[in-house]
């Protein structure tokens, strides 16, 4: 897990994917976070305050250059083991319906549709459909 001291370069790795692909949640420089809210975010999950709700909202992201590693896979599991340990019973995410390959990643670590967000996201100019992905940890 990043912590504090990681928030400059977790920051430059989120601005490099926003760069480099349209499947995240930002276009090229429309992050507008700053080191020291990336910071402030890191110290809340150090602290376990963000466990509130037992629920987790997960953003997955690996550069190009690092695709089909498996680090994908790797970091779903981690995930899942840091919130079995924390207790949370769910975790969440979003995929856009036409990156195939992310939602059947998600598929494959346990995570279900559960349903779709029409016109949710603008990227490069057109609106497009995200999935809204779901994994109890009962």
């Amino acid at each position: 897990m990043a912590r504090e001291s990681d928030a400059e370069s977790l920051l430059r790795l989120l601005q490099r994917l926003d760069d480099e692909t349209r499947f995240m949640m930002y276009e090229p420089e429309e992050r507008t976070t700053t080191v020291e809210a990336q910071r402030e975010s890191l110290d809340i999950l150090a602290t376990g305050n963000s466990t509130a709700g037992c629920v987790a909202h997960l953003v997955v992201g690996v550069l190009k250059e690092h695709a089909g590693r498996g680090i994908e896979t790797a970091l779903l599991a981690k995930a899942e083991r840091w919130a079995r340990g924390v207790g949370l019973r769910r975790l969440e995410l979003t995929g856009m319906t036409h990156n195939r390959a992310a939602v059947a990643l998600y598929e494959k670590a346990g995570f279900v549709v559960e349903g779709t967000r029409r016109g949710s996201m603008l990227v490069d100019g057109s609106y497009v459909d995200e999935y809204y992905m779901a994994r109890l940890l009962g």
